[in-house]
């Protein structure tokens, strides 16, 4: 994303609004599980599954991870979220870093394995370039991992 994008997210009015009452409420800090009918008031409207709360709710997870917390929503009710411990967040982020390297390997390994005999020569050049750089990516993002002289 461009900075000019995340600024824009992290300034969505919506979400500083939500953001700003949930925090005035004391109901921002590590650990903390926030119930839904604060988020609902928070939002301004009260939950359904419906693009437009959706909406708001995403711009709200968004400006709390841009101020630093990772959140999830499991084993509660939505619109209910959990923010992590501090003392979690390494794990969490380690937990994370690993599921990217995954996915990589996962991405390179299928693209290689199937079968494109029945594209165009462009576009079988194009799979390739992307099962290359899927590998290339996961083999990289594992050296950097493995290697601590990058830090």
């Amino acid at each position: 994303m461009s900075k000019s994008l995340i600024e824009t997210i992290d300034n969505n009015p919506i979400a500083v609004g939500a953001f700003e009452y949930l925090w005035k409420q004391g109901l921002i800090y590590p650990g903390a599980i926030i119930p839904g009918e604060a988020v609902e008031k928070a939002l301004g409207m009260a939950y359904e599954d419906s693009w437009a709360f959706l909406g708001k709710y995403m711009a709200l997870q968004v400006k709390l991870k841009s101020e630093g917390y990772f959140i999830n929503q499991k084993k509660l009710t939505p619109p209910s979220f959990r923010i992590a411990k501090t003392e979690d967040m390494a794990e969490i982020g380690t937990k994370r870093i690993m599921e990217a390297v995954s996915h990589n390997y996962e991405t390179a390994y299928i693209m290689a394995a199937h079968d494109v005999s029945k594209l165009s020569d462009e576009q079988q050049k194009k799979h390739r370039k992307v099962q290359q750089k899927a590998a290339q990516s996961a083999i990289m993002q594992q050296k950097v991992l493995l290697d601590v002289s990058f830090f």
